[in-house]
């Protein structure tokens, strides 16, 4: 991650493609578990706002090197996140298919 606008941008533009693909996944399979698609939305936006927040207010802004690993930190938890919620959405396609 280069700044924290750019970190800010992709944890966004992330989360908003799970979200689509959800709603593509709603809309396209006829016997989608509605309930469950919502639910990983939920799931994807509450990480959104947690990632978000942690991003503003980081720990120990006066060490460069923690603050970085901060970030890293960060950015991992937003690829595992999205990663475990098409995980969760692959399985829905699969039951649905």
């Amino acid at each position: 991650m280069a700044n924290i606008r750019s970190l800010k941008k992709d944890i966004d533009y992330l989360v908003s493609q799970v979200v689509i693909d959800c709603f593509q996944y709603i809309n396209h399979f006829e016997k989608a578990d509605k309930d469950q698609a919502y639910e990983i939305i939920k799931e994807v936006l509450r990480l959104n706002q947690e990632l978000r927040q942690r991003t503003n207010h980081p720990d120990g802004k006066d060490n460069p090197a923690l603050v970085k690993k901060y970030y890293n930190k960060i950015g991992k938890d937003l690829l595992e996140g999205c990663d475990k919620a098409y995980q969760k959405l692959g399985k829905l396609v699969e039951k649905g298919s």
